[in-house]
């Protein structure tokens, strides 16, 4: 009965190993795979008031700054959810990795004077 514990164990260890590398993989292709790169400047931030809604969500417009890769366009309005990872403020500066206008990455841009 130990052997087959241990042998037991050995097999959950390998699958769970697979299992952490997949999502590694998943992740980094996922990051990958957002074309719309850019850096800009907020704007306006609004929030949303949208009946029967569940989530708080804020509308977000930037002024387009830079453009790394994708189209560029001089503006930018991205609908997000209002949460602490992602707190827009008016007059500082993102950079931003989209996907279909979902957001895949975002950091404040730090200037220094």
């Amino acid at each position: 009965m130990k052997r087959f514990v241990t042998r037991l164990a050995v097999v959950v260890v390998m699958l769970s190993g697979n299992m952490f590398d997949a999502n590694a993989e998943a992740n980094l292709k996922a990051h990958a795979d957002c074309p719309d790169k850019f850096t800009g400047t907020v704007t306006k931030v609004s929030e949303l008031d949208a009946p029967f809604a569940s989530l708080d969500r804020l509308e977000v417009e930037f002024k387009v700054d830079h453009s790394t890769q994708g189209q560029f366009r001089p503006k930018r309005t991205l609908n997000v959810m209002k949460t602490k990872e992602h707190s827009f403020k008016k007059g500082m500066s993102y950079k931003l990795e989209l996907q279909d206008d979902l957001i895949c990455n975002v950091k404040q841009v730090v200037t220094r004077t």
